[in-house]
């Protein structure tokens, strides 16, 4: 898991990973409005949903 300080003051929570051979992205949450403990649950969810071939991406 990332953080992304973007140039405007923003702050993202971000987890980068493949799947099926391919660079992704997903968006765990916008700092302070999600908790750094909610990214991490965001995470192993999602990291636990990858490895089960699941596409995060296509969920939303």
């Amino acid at each position: 898991m990332k953080m992304l300080v973007h140039t405007n003051g923003g702050k993202y929570f971000r987890l980068d990973y493949r799947f099926s051979g391919k660079c992704k992205t997903l968006a765990l949450g916008t700092y302070p409005k999600t908790t750094l403990k909610e990214a991490r649950d965001k995470l192993y969810t999602a990291k636990k949903q990858i490895s089960d071939g699941i596409e995060r991406s296509q969920q939303l």
